[in-house]
């Protein structure tokens, strides 16, 4: 994958073992030095003796490891902007500056203690800071791609597990064995009840087999599987179970053109469920509202007494990860003061929905061949 222009995280300053810096410091000290003379007398020792040549280095190396450390605060502690192209022009700027200024500085305490006049020589001091920060702005983005490539790696393991867990709380055999528990006894009592039970346990599971592999669906065909969901646990709780749907209608147009994140709603749904206690004496009205801009699931608390069944928590944190990455909001509130849990789910680019439909398109296609 090749790296964006904005990264998610700034690498920290590399100051593992402060004596590689300085010795990388005085070898560049060495090279520029005689890369300099090299350019400026055609000749790489251009000294009368060894004394001039130690005066040059004393006169010298306090200014450069000076730049070299003020530089690399500058990439990679005080200059902060994410887009990559505005930073290095920032920080070409701020190394451009900070060299006249720190010569200038030297040169003015360099008469100040010797009463020696100070020279500087222009070309060789900007052309040494253009040097130093070319090797430390290489070093930064370095570090970029490393840690970004390490984001990539991890981002890809979550959603392996996320695949792995959705299997799990789709298909999951506790969840069959109750439903068909409970199947088999509305068959005996409420024949026309069960019908209907069956067919929303039917659209739950085609969802889960057609949308396999899926990044993103339509907010119209989650919402159609999350209302057969509900449905489900809505007879597995005889009626304890409710949902109010408010803001848009769940039939607009609207929402055919906007994506989320396969299961997100089962997710959320799901959480309440495990983490509350859903009975008679306190029923769950949970309510979902269905807005412009993203959706929000919100319930009141009802924790349970007993410990709540086993859950991994991945699935939120999967949701935050991947929004995070996509630059949408997802914001999880507990309000215990006011007893309510709240999450709310931006909607994601709707460019996504023309590739789910080409998808169910090819799908249904094959399907009649």
């Amino acid at each position: 994958m090749a790296v964006e222009h904005k990264m998610n995280k700034i690498p920290k300053v590399p100051f593992g073992n402060p004596w590689l810096w300085w010795g990388g410091l005085i070898l560049y000290y060495c090279w520029f030095q005689a890369f300099y003379n090299a350019l400026k007398f055609n000749e790489i020792f251009p000294y009368d003796s060894l004394y001039s040549f130690g005066f040059g280095v004393i006169g010298n190396i306090t200014p450069i490891s000076t730049i070299w450390w003020i530089y690399i605060g500058i990439v990679f502690r005080w200059i902060r902007f994410r887009d990559r192209l505005v930073k290095i022009g920032v920080d070409i700027l701020a190394a451009i500056f900070t060299a006249i200024c720190v010569n200038w500085l030297y040169a003015i305490i360099f008469v100040l203690v010797t009463g020696w006049k100070a020279t500087i020589d222009w070309s060789g001091t900007l052309l040494n800071g253009l040097l130093v920060l070319l090797l430390i702005e290489m070093t930064f983005y370095f570090k970029s791609i490393m840690l970004y490539q390490r984001e990539v790696e991890d981002m890809h393991r979550q959603v392996i597990r996320h695949k792995y867990e959705l299997l799990k709380a789709q298909v999951n055999p506790h969840f069959l064995f109750n439903s068909f528990n409970l199947l088999y006894s509305l068959v005996m009592v409420d024949p026309l009840r069960a019908r209907t039970f069956i067919q929303n346990l039917a659209d739950m599971y085609r969802y889960v087999l057609d949308r396999h592999g899926h990044e993103r669906v339509s907010a119209s065909e989650e919402i159609e599987f999350i209302r057969s969901y509900i449905e489900v646990l809505s007879t597995r709780y005889r009626n304890k179970f409710t949902v109010i749907w408010t803001g848009l209608s769940t039939d607009s147009e609207f929402l055919s053109h906007v994506t989320l994140i396969p299961f997100s709603l089962q997710i959320l749904v799901e959480n309440v469920v495990k983490h509350n206690v859903v009975s008679t004496r306190t029923p769950m009205l949970m309510e979902i509202k269905i807005e412009e801009d993203g959706i929000t699931v919100s319930n009141p608390l009802h924790p349970r007494h007993t410990a709540p069944e086993k859950s991994s928590g991945f699935g939120l944190k999967y949701l935050k990860s991947v929004y995070e990455n996509t630059g949408r909001v997802f914001r999880v509130s507990n309000d215990i003061s006011k007893g309510i849990f709240e999450v709310y789910l931006q909607w994601l680019p709707p460019e996504a929905v023309s590739e789910v439909q080409n998808k169910q398109k090819e799908t249904e296609y094959s399907g009649r061949q």
